[in-house]
């Protein structure tokens, strides 16, 4: 593939962020802030159960994918990605577009970059994108063909026909739940993270979780599973 060869590849493995590569230059990522690590790190919490459970694929996180025209294209690193089960490969990278792509934006992010590598990713073969953006507290849904939808506050957020079955509340996603305030916020995520990642072991849907040696009713962030 012109201009992206395996040195310059080994490039862009080597930083930390990791870097990007588009148009001829490469774009190092910016460093997630705290807000950024949590809302990757709950989101790859909702969508492993989930993917678990369905098995129509894996979800990966910072997963090096490399697509577009012949003789054009492109690697991004994703801060998360979803690959449908009949796409996946043994390969190092994605040699092909994800299904599904999750942006979340950064105070420093590069925008024109950023603003270009989304039409991009629409354009050849992503199937869905969700650009998180912690400031607003939305997320903004693109698919190719279709006008872009912002969700805020009180809203769900559905995987369509990428992730069938698929939902989340944006306050939870966000931190806008009415509980998203100091210790008792990230005590609520924590639990209801430990929630989820229980799917699948419990006997029930009114099992207990037991936090700090105290059994307590668990409370289950506002996720929808619907087994196809």
């Amino acid at each position: 593939m012109a201009g992206l060869t395996s040195e310059l590849l080994s490039q862009l493995e080597a930083t930390e962020p990791a870097s990007e590569y588009a148009c001829g230059r490469t774009f190092q990522k910016p460093m997630p802030d705290r807000e950024h690590a949590s809302i990757q790190f709950f989101l790859a919490g909702v969508l492993g159960p989930f993917l678990a459970q369905t098995g129509i694929g894996r979800a990966f996180t910072e997963f090096r994918c490399i697509f577009g025209p012949p003789g054009r294209e492109r690697t991004y690193v994703p801060d998360l990605t979803y690959v449908a089960r009949e796409r996946l490969t043994a390969d190092r990278f994605l040699l092909a577009a994800p299904d599904l792509v999750v942006e979340i934006l950064s105070p420093d992010q590069h925008m024109p970059h950023f603003l270009d590598k989304i039409p991009f990713c629409l354009l050849y073969g992503v199937r869905l994108v969700w650009v998180i953006d912690p400031s607003t507290s939305t997320v903004t849904v693109q698919a190719p063909g279709q006008e872009a939808r912002i969700l805020g506050a009180g809203e769900i957020l559905d995987g369509g026909d990428v992730l069938p079955g698929f939902s989340v509340a944006v306050d939870d996603i966000t931190g806008l739940s009415p509980h998203a305030s100091g210790r008792r916020y990230w005590l609520r995520r924590a639990m209801a993270l430990t929630s989820i990642l229980s799917w699948g072991c419990a006997s029930s849907r009114t099992t207990t979780m037991v936090l700090a040696g105290r059994a307590s009713p668990k409370i289950r962030p506002r996720v929808s599973f619907t087994a196809l």
